[in-house]
């Protein structure tokens, strides 16, 4: 009889549980729908944006603007914006997102750098373009041209990085936690963090967390992005960081996402329309430094916000399919349950007329 209590009371357990992660694949499911709609809503003017950017920027690249200066300082900092999420229950959402961050961390930036220089001694051909393309992991063509660089370099060298898509693959790290802290305390990374996740995570390994924002992951606001781009265009200026990197997860459908690495600052100068060969040319009025001053800082705030929409998309879709795998898996352990359940029911019931037939041929 004590069996088939805690049978039941098991039971009732996961039937409980069953309840919560229904309700929460619900409610998931409910968000992430809206999350969409925002994130595609968002998408023609983030487009509009990059095409306008593309016309502008060799014309900002000639004027040297200081959105694009290249510091060779090597001692310089490096400002890792990561976007997680607030809350847990989400799948590997956050673990990716932060692996990649360890990753990046991990080649402190220099992988570009050693492909080139292989590809070099190996006789590849690199151009100029590629080499202003290469931290833009959005172009096909330097996916493919990164991806035959990295056969190169894998199979001369043994290289340890992998043979995915540019700087979109999360690599496994070599190295132990304790070397993390100990790169954390050098203080060539600051940290800037979207949702409770990444800032617990990094405020225990020792990093330096300059700025967080906790509990807008699921429903990101434009002023959230305006204050982000501000605080990043103010410490690149001032000469604080000569970099800033952002690490987000890309939405792609309602089943997958990955991480992605993308370098905000400085800004690279790619015209796509010159590589199809059509050079376009845009008349500023009044002059080409006042619309470069205005424009692009407004967009690096569409490149952080239709970021910050694509995460909260990812971990909504990755929410509601963890939430929807957790009440599958309670039917189906419900459903053993109850066959486990009727088993040692029926064997007690059997066991009870094997006594009473017992009892009644002693009788007889």
């Amino acid at each position: 009889m004590a069996s088939l209590q805690n049978v039941r009371r098991r039971i009732k357990s996961v039937k409980s549980t069953q309840q919560i992660t229904k309700a929460m694949d619900m409610v998931a499911t409910s968000r992430m729908r809206h999350a969409k709609e925002a994130t595609i809503a968002n998408h023609p003017f983030a487009l509009k944006s990059q095409e306008v950017f593309d016309r502008l920027a060799p014309q900002a690249e000639d004027l040297g603007h200081p959105l694009f200066e290249v510091r060779e300082n090597s001692e310089g900092k490096t400002l890792l914006i990561v976007i997680a999420a607030d809350k847990g229950l989400a799948g590997a959402y956050s673990s990716n997102v932060l692996k990649m961050a360890h990753a990046e961390i991990d080649s402190g930036g220099d992988d570009d750098d050693e492909i080139i220089r292989i590809a070099e001694k190996e006789n590849v051909d690199i151009s100029k373009k590629y080499k202003d393309m290469r931290r833009r992991p959005r172009h096909q063509a330097l996916q493919k041209m990164s991806r035959a660089i990295k056969a190169v370099a894998h199979s001369s060298y043994g290289s340890r990085t992998t043979s995915g898509s540019h700087r979109t693959t999360i690599t496994h790290t070599e190295k132990s936690t304790e070397e993390f802290r100990n790169l954390a305390d050098n203080g060539n990374y600051d940290i800037l963090t979207v949702g409770r996740k990444a800032t617990d995570h990094f405020r225990h390994r020792n990093y330096n967390v300059v700025r967080y924002y906790n509990g807008i992951s699921e429903r990101p606001k434009y002023h959230h992005a305006q204050d982000i781009a501000r605080f990043a265009v103010e410490h690149f200026l001032s000469g604080e960081v000569n970099e800033v990197t952002l690490i987000y997860t890309r939405f792609i459908s309602a089943m997958t996402c990955e991480p992605r690495v993308v370098d905000l600052l400085p800004f690279f100068a790619y015209d796509r329309g010159a590589e199809d060969g059509v050079k376009g040319e845009y008349i500023c009025e009044p002059n080409a430094e006042a619309v470069l001053d205005e424009f692009l800082p407004q967009y690096l705030v569409t490149l952080i916000y239709e970021a910050m929409l694509q995460s909260a998309a990812s971990e909504l879709s990755s929410r509601m399919n963890a939430m929807s795998s957790a009440t599958d898996n309670a039917q189906e352990l419900i459903g053993k349950l109850n066959l486990h359940y009727n088993k040692v029911r029926q064997a007690g019931i059997t066991n009870e007329i094997n006594e009473i037939v017992s009892g009644a041929n002693a009788l007889s």
